[in-house]
């Protein structure tokens, strides 16, 4: 039996994600008032924003793009989160090189080493 990658990629996604997002959700009914959840909500920033990067960083490809993207946008994401991501502008992890040898033979329905000499 096998499953879908990308099912298997939003399983892995959500049973890291999925707690974080339901503390968030946990501490918004134990706010008091808005300066309570503000609070409650800063320090909850400072204990995943490096969870999330390394959630990012295990599922790679598009989830760094995104964060790449996040990283620099101070209206979407609190700044705890955009100084985690912005450590994947340069140091992101590298891309694995056999799925993308296989989607460039798939398409070019050539071996790669037929149609380049070398890919850096």
């Amino acid at each position: 039996y096998q499953t879908d990658p990308s099912f298997e990629r939003s399983v892995r996604f959500w049973r890291r994600a999925g707690p974080i997002v339901g503390h968030y959700f946990l501490e918004r009914w134990r706010g008091r008032d808005d300066a309570d959840r503000a609070a409650r909500y800063q320090r909850l920033h400072g204990l995943y924003a490096p969870e999330a990067r390394k959630v990012v960083e295990e599922l790679r490809g598009m989830f760094v793009k995104v964060a790449q993207v996040l990283s620099v946008r101070p209206e979407a994401v609190p700044e705890e989160y955009r100084n985690e991501f912005r450590k994947l502008q340069d140091c992101a992890p590298p891309a694995r090189w056999d799925p993308i040898r296989h989607v460039l033979e798939r398409d070019l329905g050539a071996p790669v080493a037929e149609v380049f000499d070398q890919i850096d």
